[in-house]
């Protein structure tokens, strides 16, 4: 009986030092988990930081990027504002144009008018400056 004690008694003593290496062996197991975990909760707030920063920036070039696209927008209707305005220019323009050109059509037209009327009171002129040589020749006569 004894012996049998002796026997359950060895039989436990083995299966307690085995359960506590077991226990050591989970411990050891929990503590590089929980360092793990202090790792990965580490690395995940750097990433949470991380994409504060990338939203901070992403955020600050939107702003950058509405300005610009506000600014463009604006040189844009400038822009467009100066083209009326150049092809109103241009129109005037040649509306000047197109009435000088008139105006110049009329006074050459106006012109050769009175060139022929030059012309008529020059040939009546001499015709009558030869009636009048002609009466003063048959005076003297």
């Amino acid at each position: 009986m004894i012996a049998l004690e002796t026997k359950y008694q060895n039989e436990h003593d083995d299966e307690r030092d085995q359960h506590q290496r077991d226990i050591e062996l989970l411990k050891a197991s929990e503590d590089e988990l929980r360092d793990k975990i202090g790792l990965l909760e580490r690395k995940l707030q750097e990433a949470i930081d991380r994409e504060k920063i990338l939203h901070n920036e992403v955020t600050e070039w939107e702003e950058k990027y509405d300005a610009l696209s506000k600014e463009l927008e604006k040189v844009r209707d400038e822009l467009e504002a100066v083209r009326i305005d150049a092809e109103k220019e241009a129109q005037k323009w040649k509306t000047e144009i197109y009435v000088a050109q008139t105006e110049v059509k009329n006074l050459e037209a106006t012109n050769e008018t009175l060139k022929a009327q030059l012309n008529t009171a020059n040939e009546r002129v001499n015709s009558l400056n030869r009636t009048t040589i002609e009466q003063a020749a048959k005076i003297r006569e």
